[in-house]
């Protein structure tokens, strides 16, 4: 599969369309005019990779819905100066906390593969890549379901934080902290 510059560096990535029906189904009540979509799928505007993180989050969006009745439709979700970004209507404190998180994370997952990665600028493109797909590689992405493991224990560690930091859940991520010498939690992760 030969991937294009303009696609490699970041423009016109999509989930490719078995994953998008897959969470358009999983989660179809969270789209906005769901039953009006054009071949049963939401259409997301971002790269495979994410697609954990995807998982992971529009689960804890609506287990809220859910539990607490709170009112939400996504009107788009798509890659934005190489991070992900997720627009809603609607959802409350918990909901924007979540997004954040997910919008924050995104910046070191490679948006093609999944694996851990790096926010940079190659080529005037500001970008989420792993060592292998930094390079001017024309890789293709790895298709495997290692994603719905990677959802769900993103998922339990959102929830785990939000419950220790509620509203300040965010600043607590981009904190420096000396129990991560003196750098923010994503960056002691991945040390």
């Amino acid at each position: 599969m030969k991937i294009t510059m303009e696609r490699f560096y970041g423009r016109n990535l999509n989930l490719n369309e078995f994953n998008d029906q897959i969470l358009s189904a999983k989660y179809a009540e969270l789209f906005v005019d769901q039953h009006v979509l054009k071949f049963d799928f939401f259409e997301f505007e971002c790269g495979d990779g994410w697609l954990g993180l995807l998982d992971g989050t529009m689960f804890l969006i609506k287990k809220n819905s859910d539990e607490n009745g709170v009112r939400i439709k996504l009107v788009q979700v798509k890659e934005k100066f190489g991070r992900l970004r997720i627009y809603f209507q609607g959802g409350d404190e918990y909901t924007r906390t979540v997004v954040d998180m997910a919008e924050f994370v995104s910046e070191e997952i490679c948006e093609l593969c999944g694996s851990p990665g790096d926010y940079h600028k190659a080529h005037g493109w500001l970008q989420a890549r792993c060592i292998e797909h930094s390079l001017e590689t024309t890789s293709p992405q790895k298709p495997d379901f290692a994603w719905q493991k990677h959802g769900s224990l993103y998922a339990e560690a959102v929830k785990a934080i939000f419950s220790m930091f509620k509203q300040h859940s965010m600043s607590w991520m981009q904190s420096p902290a000396l129990a991560f010498g003196g750098g923010d939690s994503i960056q002691a992760a991945k040390q």
